[in-house]
């Protein structure tokens, strides 16, 4: 229950009061406190990734992944990322593990 409330409340501080720094501190304290929450790391690496921080939201799905590697939306959020913002070499990688996850 901890993990959806870090989750709703770095949501609330991102989208509704658009306290951006307040959202990172809150995002950042729910993965310290849910480090197996894979959604929670998902939505913090795409909060980063819709702030511009292309590197930090990398950092953040591979962080979360080497947590939880079977965790295919996870996954499957850092492939759409890489995509857009990525390199192709950085998007098979992504693939790959998504493969590793289905199989």
């Amino acid at each position: 229950m901890a993990c959806l409330s870090e989750q709703m409340w770095g949501r609330l501080e991102a989208n509704l009061t658009s306290d951006t720094d307040k959202a990172r501190s809150v995002y950042k304290r729910g993965v310290i406190l849910c480090t197996e929450c894979a959604p929670l790391w998902m939505e913090y690496a795409m909060f980063e990734c819709r702030e511009g921080r292309i590197q930090e939201a990398r950092r953040l799905f591979q962080q979360g992944s080497s947590i939880r590697p079977l965790h295919v939306p996870l996954l499957e959020a850092w492939e759409a990322m890489e995509q857009t913002y990525g390199s192709e070499q950085e998007r098979q990688k992504v693939i790959d593990l998504l493969q590793e996850a289905v199989v």
